[in-house]
């Protein structure tokens, strides 16, 4: 594990030195958040589970969300603007 926070850290820092900053994403959301922002063709892709309350949460199988801008696909990182 040790090698691989080593390998993620040298990727955060040369994606920082090109303008982009680390993107985080909520683990857990509602549905009517996720149809929302992404329409209701975002189900299939989702896991969903039961919480103690009886309600539901989702959660995507892709991480991190390819709704976002500008999104680096190998350090998970945002550019900035």
């Amino acid at each position: 594990m040790a090698k691989r926070r080593f390998v993620e850290s040298r990727f955060i820092q040369l994606a920082e030195s090109f303008g982009f900053r680390e993107v985080s994403t909520p683990t857990f959301e509602s549905l009517d958040l996720f149809t929302a922002k992404s329409g209701p063709g975002i189900v299939r892709e989702l896991y969903a589970f039961k919480d103690q309350g009886g309600g539901t949460l989702h959660s995507v199988r892709s991480s991190p969300p390819r709704s976002f801008d500008s999104m680096s696909p190998v350090c998970g990182a945002s550019r900035n603007r």
